[in-house]
C-alpha cells in the first residue's frame, strides 16, 4: 500500500508506503506485522518539519461484536 499527498495543502509533501502480513489469530483477534515508510515535509511560517519515520511494526486487532 502507499499513497502520495500535501502539494501545498496541509502540508508541502508527503508519502508513505507499508507492507503488510495479517493473521486470524482467534476468532476475535487478528495479528498484523510489516513494515512502514512515512515522510513528512511542512513548512509554515517559522515552522519547519521535515520527517522520516520507517521501520517494523506488529498490531493487533481486537473485533467485539458477537
Amino acid at each position: 500500500m502507499g499513497n502520495v499527498g500535501g502539494f501545498d495543502v496541509g502540508s508541502d509533501f508527503q508519502w508513505e508506503a507499508v507492507v503488510q502480513a495479517s493473521w486470524k489469530w482467534t476468532d476475535r483477534i487478528d495479528v498484523a506485522g510489516g513494515y512502514r515508510h512515512l515522510s513528512v515535509d511542512f513548512e509554515e511560517g517559522g515552522n519547519v518539519i521535515d520527517l522520516i519515520l520507517t521501520g517494523p511494526y506488529v498490531a493487533l486487532a481486537f473485533n467485539f461484536q458477537a
